[in-house]
């Protein structure tokens, strides 16, 4: 789909092929936003934990960057960075999204079972690395695609020159 934020210049394209896959994703991700905007209302309406309000804010504006992103992929014609960062970043709103309904569940807010940590396994330490090697990972693998799929139309483009 050639353009942003219409899909052909329409609101509703005929759904047919790539087509149906790409305005989809536009279809749910507005969805998304939609759902992300009111759960922040409610959140910062209705929620105690200050900090649990800021999160929701958080994640509202990912899913608002995470659109501008997509945007800028389509009308940017795919450079690798926008790519990579739309994909990272949809990961990393997901994940935003996980966490706050975990923090929201019963569960949660019946508080925490406490259990005393052994000097030769430093958990603190090794719970503080882990995200950080996540984003990592999702940024490293986010590029990889990126540029594995450049490369691979790179040869289709090749192929197509060489048989002209």
């Amino acid at each position: 789909v050639p353009d942003w934020p219409l899909s052909y210049g329409k609101l509703m394209p005929k759904m047919e092929g790539g087509i149906f896959y790409e305005h989809g994703h536009r279809m749910i991700a507005t969805m998304v936003g939609m759902f992300t905007i009111v759960s922040m209302i409610w959140l910062v309406k209705t929620e105690s934990r200050k900090w649990l309000r800021m999160l929701s804010v958080a994640a509202l504006l990912a899913v608002i960057t995470q659109g501008i992103l997509g945007g800028m992929t389509v009308l940017l014609l795919l450079p690798w960075w926008v790519s990579t960062s739309h994909a990272t970043l949809a990961q990393l709103f997901f994940s935003t999204t996980v966490a706050i309904c975990l923090f929201t569940s019963a569960w949660w807010l019946e508080g925490p079972v406490l259990t005393r940590e052994l000097p030769a396994t430093p958990i603190r330490r090794l719970s503080l690395i882990a995200p950080l090697l996540v984003v990592c990972q999702l940024a490293l693998g986010a590029a990889a695609r990126e540029l594995t799929r450049r490369a691979d139309n790179d040869d289709e483009v090749g192929e197509r020159s060489t048989t002209a």
